[in-house]
């Protein structure tokens, strides 16, 4: 008595069938898809981390520069209708070149102002940066405090 056993022989090595190679090509493109947005997404938060960073160097600048000043040369006019603060305001195209915000910030505009207010001998100065970020508006901003020297 002989026993066919070809059927099963011929069904091991068939291979694939058109529904498996569908569902394995389906789950290889939805894992490729969610790679891809992961990247996307890292270059976005990677750009925005380093615009932050820019605009911080940049805020740290100004304050520096208003602290390099001797204090009792600190700006003191007062723009019309404000009393005790001087505000200055700047954008990238009116500040000198090795004043200049970063290629990156190019459409930023800035904001300094000094508060007299509180005491003759402590000024208050505050740095604000706003640009035009990947989504919106970004703004940074910066406060330090200018003590006059002890005589």
């Amino acid at each position: 008595m002989t026993t066919n056993l070809a059927p099963h022989a011929k069904r091991g090595r068939r291979g694939f069938s058109l529904l498996e190679l569908m569902i394995a090509m389906s789950v290889i493109a939805i894992a490729l898809f969610s790679i891809l947005g992961m990247i996307t997404q890292m270059m976005a938060m990677r750009d925005l981390a380093r615009e932050n960073e820019l605009a911080k160097e940049w805020v740290q600048r100004r304050l520096e520069e208003v602290k390099s000043t001797a204090f009792a040369q600190v700006p003191t006019t007062y723009p019309a209708g404000t009393t005790g603060a001087y505000v200055g305001s700047f954008s990238a195209s009116t500040l000198p070149v090795d004043k200049a915000t970063p290629p990156q910030l190019a459409n930023a505009a800035g904001l300094l102002s000094v508060n007299y207010n509180n005491n003759a001998n402590l000024y208050e100065i505050v740095a604000t940066i706003t640009w035009k970020a990947r989504k919106g508006t970004g703004t940074y901003a910066m406060r330090n405090l200018y003590c006059a020297p002890a005589p």
